[in-house]
């Protein structure tokens, strides 16, 4: 594959009308009408930190899919669930901070964020799914809690500048 047959996002705004009674869009984001499922984000919008509603409780399968411009994402203490490969291949996300109501990092999560460097985790994260921090090439160090109790394959595949893993005792 070359330069010239790699495709860059070129939808940066989606909007739904407010009358649509499935789905709404809040600072450019798609929800579900009641807000509690954040669906997506456009993956050329210019976003750099994501800021999700209070009332979010999951977030989508590929929700923030090669969100290009995002650096930072702070995932609220509110939301429950995060879906696989949310934040795929979004290349310059550096940071993203887990709150404690997630218990499990879905299949993919961040998958191809190759800028990635920063992961904190502030609850018990039990498990960590297949891919998850695969081709994370940025990551350095990866500090697996003592609360984890499985670790999907491959979940650091391809992270070419990790050096250290501390992985807890029994996993």
């Amino acid at each position: 594959v070359s330069d010239s047959d790699v495709l860059i996002p070129s939808v940066a705004e989606v909007v739904v009308s407010d009358t649509n009674p499935y789905y709404s869009s809040v600072d450019g984001l798609i929800y579900t009408k009641n807000m509690k499922t954040l669906i997506g984000c456009p993956p050329a919008k210019e976003i750099k930190k994501i800021k999700i509603p209070e009332q979010t409780e999951r977030i989508n399968d590929y929700a923030f899919f090669e969100c290009i411009n995002l650096e930072n994402a702070v995932i609220p203490k509110n939301i429950e669930h995060i879906n696989n490969g949310a934040f795929l291949a979004c290349t310059n996300l550096k940071s993203i901070e887990f709150p404690g109501s997630i218990k499990t990092i879905s299949g993919e999560m961040c998958y191809g964020c190759e800028s990635l460097t920063d992961v904190v985790f502030n609850g018990k994260i039990e498990k960590i799914g297949y891919g998850a921090f695969g081709e994370c090439h940025a990551l350095e160090f990866f500090d697996i809690p003592d609360t984890v109790t499985y670790i999907g394959s491959y979940a650091f595949e391809y992270c070419k500048s990790l050096e250290e893993i501390t992985i807890p005792k029994g996993v």
